[in-house]
């Protein structure tokens, strides 16, 4: 199971995009309604959740996503 940070800001810029962005690491996105569907069920600890592979390399890579809730601030710490 993986966890969303805690350390996220996520805005609704018009009706086909939202700015999602993450305070630790100064990741800032720009993503389109779908993707904000996915990241939104990610964050409400949806386990059944079908996140592309894609998506959660990049929300992975980008510090997004963690493989723990206590994770986050570790692996900021050691430069993800």
């Amino acid at each position: 199971m993986s966890f969303f940070t805690k350390y996220y800001g996520l805005y609704r810029l018009n009706s086909e995009n939202s700015l999602l962005f993450n305070t630790l690491t100064g990741a800032k996105d720009i993503i389109d309604e779908p993707t904000r569907g996915v990241i939104d069920r990610l964050i409400a600890g949806d386990t059944d959740c079908d996140c592309p592979a894609g998506l959660r390399e990049q929300l992975e890579k980008r510090g997004y996503l963690f493989e723990s809730d206590s994770a986050t601030c570790k692996d900021i710490g050691n430069g993800v």
